[in-house]
């Protein structure tokens, strides 16, 4: 299935070797950037890196990457992203938008 689906979208799997970062540095590059990002934002015992994900990920895709001089969001839908900050200076802002503006602001400082 999965096969059908990159074939139908004109996208070729390449596979690397496990383990053999020759091979794997834009993962392996990915991966830390992910990895530091997720570190700042977890507790000490990192038990809820799971709750920062959407934070850190909303981050990335919405960050200029050095590689493309891009950002992946507007790369990727053809348009910007509304921010966080346009969602938090609505009347209705509620104290979860609230929360997620201060962990966005969080992450980009790292």
């Amino acid at each position: 299935m999965m096969t059908e689906l990159l074939k139908n979208i004109g996208v070729t799997h390449l596979y690397s070797t496990p383990y053999h970062p020759m091979t794997n540095g834009q993962i392996g590059r990915f991966n830390a950037t992910m990895d530091a990002k997720i570190a700042a934002l977890s507790n000490e015992k990192r038990t809820n890196w799971d709750e920062q994900l959407p934070f850190v990920t909303f981050n990335y895709n919405t960050s200029i990457h050095t590689t493309t001089g891009q950002i992946p969001f507007e790369l990727m839908h053809g348009r910007s992203t509304t921010t966080i900050n346009y969602t938090f200076t609505r009347p209705r802002a509620s104290i979860k938008i609230k929360s997620i503006f201060i962990n966005i602001n969080r992450t980009s400082k790292n």
